[in-house]
């Protein structure tokens, strides 16, 4: 969305994605299962693989963080605490192959690990 501005956009980028079989990657804070079903339900009728990475963060700590951030760049307390609020942790029954585990690493980096494996009718490729 920060590059798109408009959902109607992200629905036409979202659609030749698939209708071109394009792999694509939605960068975006999806904190509940409906907002992550608006790109998990087409992907897989087309016949995608769903990753998910669900970036752990506590959120005293992410306030932290986002107060060192300057101008557009912070984002409101009210619109962190809320997002924490509605959070709904993935889960496979949402029509992911794998959830990965995203958490920092010092300095500046990120460690990830196979948080949910796939269920064992689904392929490990």
């Amino acid at each position: 969305m920060d590059l798109l501005r408009t959902r109607r956009r992200e629905q036409l980028l979202l659609g030749a994605c698939i209708e071109g079989k394009q792999p694509f990657v939605v960068d975006n804070t999806n904190a509940t299962v409906a907002e992550r079903a608006r790109y998990i339900a087409p992907a897989l009728a087309s016949g995608f693989r769903v990753l998910g990475y669900f970036f752990a963060t506590d959120p005293k700590a992410a306030f932290a963080r986002n107060r060192a951030r300057a101008g557009r760049a912070a984002i409101p307390a009210a619109g962190l605490f809320g997002t924490h609020k509605r959070l709904q942790a993935p889960t496979l029954d949402e029509g992911f192959e794998r959830v990965y585990r995203v958490e920092l690493a010092a300095p500046g980096g990120f460690k990830v690990s196979q948080w949910l494996p796939p269920p064992p009718n689904r392929s490990n490729s």
